[in-house]
Formats: C-alpha cells, structure tokens, sequence
C-alpha cells in the first residue's frame, strides 16, 4: 500500500526486484492528482469534468514485466460519473507513458467535457455570442494513446450519441476521434474528428452525417430550431484559438447538404408572393417544401453559398449569400418564384432578403429587384415584337421585289438565290443568242 498525499494504491499478488516484476490485484484511489503528478515527474493535469475533474480510480488485474511495461485486464476505471472496462497495456519508454487500450462504457456524461476555464477572467454572457473564455487542453499532452471505445451513449451537453464505437488516438496532445457506427440526431455520424493542442488549440473534421434531424442538429450545435426536415451532410472544416469564440470566427472548410420533405417554420414564401408583404414571418407561419439542396463554403468564420435549390407544391425559390458563423449574424437572398405552368416555368419572383442576427433577422421584400425585372421582361418583350415586325416588313419588301422582277423561287431558295439564278439563266440565253448569230444560224 502506498500513500501520496490523499491518493492511495494498493497492491496484492506476487513480486521481485531483481528483475523488477509482479503480478496481482491493484487499486488505486487517485483523489490526490497533484501528488501523484509529483511523483511521475509530470505537471498536474486540469482534467474536464467527465474525464476526472472530480473522481479517478482503477481496479484491475496488473502485470509488471520486467521490462518496465504494464497490463492490465479486467480492468474499471471510474471518471467521475463515467465508468469503463476492458484492459489495457502502458508503456514507458517514450517521452510519455503510451496507453493502448479496449474499453467499453454505459452511458457517457461528457457534458462539462468542453467547459471553459475562465483563468480568473469574467466569461462572456450568453448572449454576447459564443463563449471567449479560454479551453485548456493541456491534459492531452499527459500522455499517448490507441483506445477503442464502444459506448452506449453519451451526454456532451450540447447534444447527445447513441451507441457508437470510437478509435482515440492521442499523439503529443494531437487527438485524433474516428466515428464508426456512431448514431446520432435520428441518423449516423461516420468521419473523422482532431482536437490538436500541440502550440495552441485547433480543432477540425471531415464527417459525413446520413439521415439526420437537421432541427435537432441546428438546435443542439447553433440553437436554429425551425428546420424540420431530414437528410444528408457532409463537412469538412478546420479552425484555430483558444476558446469558442476564436475557433468560429476562423473556421474554414466546405460542405453539402440535401434535404427531403419537410418543412421552414418562421416563413411564408408563397404567402409573401401572394401579397408581396414581407410579413408573412413569425410564429404560425411556414413554408413546406418537398426538397432543399446546398453546397457551401467557409473562410474566416463566414459560410458563403449561391447554389440552394428549395421546391415546394406551387413554388420554386433559389437562394446566396453569406452566414457568419463567428459573429452569428446573416446576409441571406432568396429568391421564390410562384409557379404558374406544370412545367415549372412563368409566374412571378419576388427576392426576399434575409439580414441580421440569428436571433432576430430581418425579413424584406425587393421591390426595386421586382421592378427591374417587370422591366426587363417588357424590353425583351418589346425587343421580340420590334424585331417580329422588321422581319416581316423585309419579307414583303423581298415578296413585292420577286413579284416586280418575275422571280419564281424554288424550293428551298432563298429570294437572292433566285434573283442570281434567273440572271445567269439570262446571261446563259444571251450568250446563245450571240452565238447564234455567229455562227449564222448554223
């Protein structure tokens, strides 16, 4: 039994020292982690709640070789409110103790995991955007790892996992998370995900989302809850800073997103087109679609689309602009077009330009835009009909010309074609003519 400061680990089974093995039965209470980094040589690490803010123990059967090497099976480690089992080997013969372990869990909570730490600082209020007081993830450098993980769930706070299993690999406080068969929003998540702490905190993924709920997807991660529909994502980004606020406003990356029936509430596109009264927002109004499709791109905090697609029962509306991520404001056109034809065509468009913060925009109809094209459609139309007449005046002037010199097109000849044809015809009889006579008839 050995004592470090409140931390207690004890050990029963079989040893020697020369070579330095055991094997046995250990327990270990770590509620003195300053103590215990002490005697490691190591810093003590500011571990999130979750992960062992609160409570650290492990129990297990433990095998010390003698080269220096550590197993452990039929091991449980508790985290605070979170319990694993599996086994495990360490080894200590890198600049960091290396963790290779199997573990399963029940269900995870993690919601503290990306809590904070203020460093004294007053945290930003809630409504000032997103937070700006610092993440420390300098636990990740404490040691390297390969861990499997199969859980039944897990509770991050800001949204919850079903059972998933996860491959964790840790690499000089560079965390690597990859997703298989991890389900999540009503669908599944596959993909990668890195939180790298090596000379500051950036965190990135390439993730494919398939069949999700995007209203609980938007409202779990942006607190946009008025998209209900389901369908596919993927999403590549990357961004960089020490807190929340600082990672959004630099993120980069692109995307895609396609979705099935559903339904926008807070809107009315027919019901504004119907009126032209901008309106039609708020509580009670919707618009439902059959169908929404989107690419995107990001840069510096700031998602830029111009390709979104939205078909609904007697509408068809196209949308661009911007969203920005990090000041988590909007600058947004659609542009719905009620439709008039089976095929889709005619009708009347109506932009309608969407601004401000998330949490309140402004809706407002262009009426210049509206204008401009009523414009434009009546010069084209009287361009056609300009057009229509100055052909038809040159067809009589060719009709009226043919007539006067006795042309008679054939089929497929245009006016000009007749008029050469029937002066080299004339030319054609005059030289007989001349012929003739030289030839005295003959």
């Amino acid at each position: 039994r050995v004592a470090a400061g409140g931390s207690v680990i004890a050990f029963e089974g079989r040893g020697g020292t020369a070579p330095m093995a055991a094997e046995g039965a250990m327990t270990a209470d770590l509620a003195d982690l300053r103590a215990v980094a002490g005697l490691a040589g190591i810093a003590e690490p500011d571990l999130p709640e979750g992960l062992g803010r609160r409570k650290r123990s492990l129990s297990g059967q433990v095998t010390l070789t003698p080269a220096g090497s550590l197993h452990l099976r039929e091991a449980v480690l508790l985290l605070d409110a979170n319990r694993f089992a599996g086994g495990a080997d360490i080894t200590f013969d890198g600049p960091r103790p290396k963790v290779t372990a199997q573990l399963d869990a029940g269900q995870l909570l993690l919601a503290g995991l990306g809590e904070p730490s203020t460093g004294g600082a007053t945290a930003a209020p809630a409504d000032a955007g997103w937070p700006r007081g610092t993440i420390d993830v300098s636990a990740l450098g404490a040691v390297d790892a390969e861990i499997a993980l199969r859980i039944a769930g897990a509770d991050l706070g800001t949204t919850k996992l079903g059972p998933a299993r996860l491959l964790l690999t840790l690499d000089r406080a560079r965390a690597l998370i990859e997703a298989r068969e991890v389900q999540a929003f009503g669908g599944t998540i596959a993909g990668q995900f890195v939180v790298n702490g090596r000379g500051g905190l950036s965190v990135g993924g390439d993730l494919t989302f398939a069949g999700i709920a995007m209203q609980q997807f938007l409202s779990d991660l942006a607190g946009y809850d008025r998209l209900l529909a389901e369908g596919d994502l993927k999403l590549k980004f990357l961004g960089v800073g020490n807190s929340v606020a600082a990672i959004m406003a630099s993120l980069t990356g692109e995307g895609r997103v396609a979705l099935a029936k559903g339904e926008l509430r807070g809107l009315d596109l027919l019901g504004m087109l119907r009126t032209l009264d901008p309106g039609y927002v708020g509580a009670g109004q919707k618009t439902i679609f059959d169908g929404m499709s989107a690419s995107f791109t990001v840069d510096g905090g700031v998602l830029r689309n111009d390709d979104l697609v939205l078909t609904a029962p007697y509408l068809r509306a196209t949308g661009k602009g911007t969203v920005g991520l990090g000041a988590q404001v909007l600058d947004y056109r659609i542009t719905p077009t009620a439709l008039t034809k089976p095929d889709g065509t005619g009708g009347v468009a109506v932009p309608l330009v969407i601004s401000g913060p998330w949490s309140a925009p402004a809706f407002r109809l262009d009426l210049k835009a509206l204008a401009d094209q009523e414009l434009a459609a009546e010069r084209a139309k009287l361009e056609a009909q300009a057009k229509a007449a100055a052909a038809e005046a040159e067809a009589k002037l060719r009709d009226k010309a043919a007539e006067e010199l006795g042309l008679v097109q054939q089929e497929g000849e245009s006016i000009e074609d007749a008029a050469k044809r029937r002066a080299q015809e004339a030319l054609e009889a005059e030289a007989k003519k001349a012929l003739g006579g030289l030839l005295g008839g003959n």
